[in-house]
């Protein structure tokens, strides 16, 4: 059972249980200690308790007023105030453009602002670019068109085979044209027969000459497919692809990756190709003479009737 238990030091009242009387307790508000003590509840001997007055009862007096319900004053409704509706066509309404529509706007209005504002020429190469003129959207774009291109593109000169090309500095010429089974040979030991191919192959030879007093003409390999320094194809355009024999083996005669060619000097190039097509009419070898520090390409046409066999 808990009693109210009074700290001497400052007069705050705790809830102490009575069997902690006498024991040593720390006050929870001023922080000083004091001995549990309760106060004496009992009464004094003098005293009596205190007796009901019941002489205020008076049982004449009216008893309590009452109401029926229907009687009660009607309890005041609450009207909360709510907005007006916005009629349908008043109502506005947000419309979140597509992630398309944020690049093809502006896209769209300079287009049109160029076409509209652009001078006379500029606007008929981008009226030309909307009905489909891939040559037109070139030129749009700062590139040469194809009339340009025509017009400055050189001719390739074509000889037979058999003639001298001189170039600046040097001199080109097909000798030979002849199906066999190539002689290889090692790549890190050049001049050095390993074995003869298996299967017949056409085999075109041809001389590189140092026509320049002074200059060393270096002969250079093209570094990807698409620069290689000797291209062939038959009358119907049809590419006849080299023969390449491995990491180890190449044909003999062949020029190494480069090579360079003295002053005066004339060296010997043997390439190899698959075999044309029976009916081919005539081969045409295109030299890119950039192998030899020249500019541009010249082609040499074979006859099928001078491929010896």
């Amino acid at each position: 059972m808990k009693s109210p238990a009074i700290c001497p030091n400052c007069g705050s009242s705790f809830s102490v249980l009575r069997a902690n009387e006498g024991k040593r307790a720390k006050c929870l508000k001023c922080g000083q200690p004091f001995v549990i003590t309760f106060p004496d509840e009992s009464p004094a001997a003098d005293e009596s308790p205190a007796e009901f007055d019941f002489s205020k009862l008076d049982a004449s007096q009216p008893p309590p007023i009452t109401a029926e319900p229907d009687e009660l004053p009607a309890f005041p409704s609450i009207v909360t105030p709510q907005a007006a509706e916005t009629p349908k066509r008043f109502a506005k309404k947000t419309m979140t453009l597509p992630p398309w529509a944020v690049i093809a706007l502006p896209a769209l209005a300079t287009l049109l602002l160029g076409y509209f504002v652009g001078r006379a020429h500029l606007k008929s190469q981008i009226r030309a670019a909307f009905f489909g003129s891939g040559a037109s959207i070139v030129e749009l774009l700062g590139g040469p068109s194809r009339s340009a291109t025509t017009e400055v593109a050189k001719p390739i000169p074509q000889l037979p085979i058999g003639e001298t090309y001189n170039g600046d500095g040097f001199a080109i010429t097909v000798t030979n044209a002849e199906i066999k089974n190539p002689d290889l040979e090692y790549k890190v030991r050049r001049g050095e027969k390993a074995t003869t191919a298996d299967d017949p192959a056409l085999v075109l030879s041809l001389t590189f000459a140092n026509t320049d007093g002074r200059k060393v003409v270096r002969y250079q390999e093209g570094k990807s497919r698409l620069t290689v320094p000797l291209r062939l194809r038959d009358d119907v355009d049809n590419v006849i692809r080299g023969i390449d024999y491995g990491a180890t083996l190449v044909s003999a005669g062949s020029l190494a990756g480069s090579q360079d060619i003295l002053p005066g000097e004339t060296i010997s190039h043997v390439e190899v190709f698959s075999l044309p097509l029976p009916k081919t009419e005539y081969l045409v070898l295109t030299v890119n003479t950039g192998c030899l520090g020249g500019d541009g390409e010249v082609e040499f046409k074979i006859p099928a009737a001078t491929i010896t066999q």
